[in-house]
């Protein structure tokens, strides 16, 4: 699976746990609605600024999401 998806997947898993909608968080970072949907589908290559706001938002350190999706693709 590729990367930029299963990062996007997390985001958009945290994003509805803290029951945060698209357009608020598209809105906190400075992004449209439309990027933010790219991004957590996996079709979006965002930059680092970007990872680093939706993180900032969703108060989640940036490092756990990478780790974890590293891990996945070690155990299998």
């Amino acid at each position: 699976m590729d990367i930029l998806f299963e990062i996007g997947k997390k985001i958009q898993e945290i994003r509805k746990k803290k029951n945060i909608t698209q357009k608020q968080l598209a809105e906190y970072i400075d992004i449209s609605k439309y990027t933010l949907s790219k991004i957590e589908n996996g079709r979006y290559d965002m930059d680092i600024i970007t990872f680093y706001k939706i993180t900032e938002i969703l108060k989640v350190k940036p490092y756990i999401l990478i780790k974890e999706i590293k891990n996945n693709k070690l155990n299998k």
